[in-house]
């Protein structure tokens, strides 16, 4: 991708309060993050523009990953031990159904609803995710976002699995959800939390804070109002810690080759993986949030969706 330069950037107010009043947080690789002082929202602003987020994904977001089918087989195997753990959480509220993840990736969390019985959607908007996802995983899977799908009350569960932090305009999406979703649906997001503790320790050398891809920084009380401001009651919270795995902790190290090695006999590590378990009890697990939230019906909801 080409170098970012500043006329690349626009500037935004923020998104759930309307105003451009904010503390300024962090500087990280020359991008400003700032806390609405009205609301609490942490974004970066000034962001890069709509037209070079999309030249992100659709040239180098996955491109790393491109002939390296054993990388993805196993980061794979990882990642859905960690997704049927999601998976039992949304079973508490609905059974089974239509179900459509946003930002599907390689289809991991796919494959795993599929396994439960589920009628399965994805969208995704690398174009060589979604291929994979399709070709070698046997998916149905569109290619585009969440305004590429044109269904109308037709899914029972709509996910966001660290997506809600890349959106651009989180308002806008979350209201298409909301139409997307049947009268009962549930939608469920998993993101970053801002407010945890490592991040408090850890300030802008947070691992979450991941630029320029990352634009909007969420705690439970601006998700909250987030999801109350286009139609959705929230009914299960729960904080985790997503990337606590052995590739996580060298990355986190910044150990060079030991991720592909990790992943490739990951499933042999049987006593890395009951450590890792044993920490994960004993550890403040709040990294992440987890939030499974009701559609509700609103007549202003309604208009804007027309």
């Amino acid at each position: 991708m080409r170098k970012m330069e500043l006329q690349d950037r626009e500037s935004v107010k923020c998104m759930l309060c309307d105003l451009d009043e904010t503390q300024l947080l962090y500087v990280k690789d020359s991008f400003n993050i700032v806390r609405c002082k009205q609301c609490g929202l942490i974004y970066v602003n000034p962001r890069p523009g709509e037209g070079l987020l999309a030249e992100i994904y659709r040239q180098e977001y996955h491109q790393a990953y491109q002939g390296k089918d054993f990388v993805k087989l196993h980061e794979g195997e990882f990642k859905k031990r960690l997704f049927e753990e999601r998976i039992k959480i949304i079973q508490k509220y609905k059974k089974g159904g239509r179900i459509l993840d946003v930002g599907c990736s390689y289809g991991y969390f796919l494959e795993v609803a599929r396994g439960r019985g589920w009628d399965t959607y994805g969208i995704e908007l690398s174009q060589y995710a979604a291929d994979y996802a399709r070709e070698k995983m046997g998916l149905n899977v569109f290619s585009g976002d969440v305004f590429s799908v044109d269904y109308h009350d037709y899914f029972d569960v709509c996910t966001l699995w660290h997506v809600l932090e890349h959106m651009p305009t989180p308002i806008k999406s979350l209201q298409r959800i909301h139409r997307l979703l049947k009268k009962d649906g549930m939608i469920v997001i998993e993101t970053p939390n801002i407010n945890c503790s490592k991040a408090k320790k850890q300030k802008e050398s947070w691992g979450y804070l991941r630029l320029p891809e990352h634009l909007y920084y969420y705690t439970s009380a601006t998700i909250k109002q987030l999801l109350s401001k286009c139609g959705f009651e929230i009914i299960h919270t729960t904080s985790a810690d997503f990337g606590s795995g052995a590739t996580s902790i060298a990355d986190r190290m910044g150990i060079k080759g030991t991720r592909e090695v990790l992943l490739r006999h990951y499933r042999y590590l049987r006593w890395l993986r009951a450590i890792l378990a044993w920490s994960r009890k004993i550890s403040r697990q709040d990294e992440f949030v987890v939030i499974c939230a009701l559609k509700v019906e609103r007549d202003s909801l309604r208009e804007n969706d027309k």
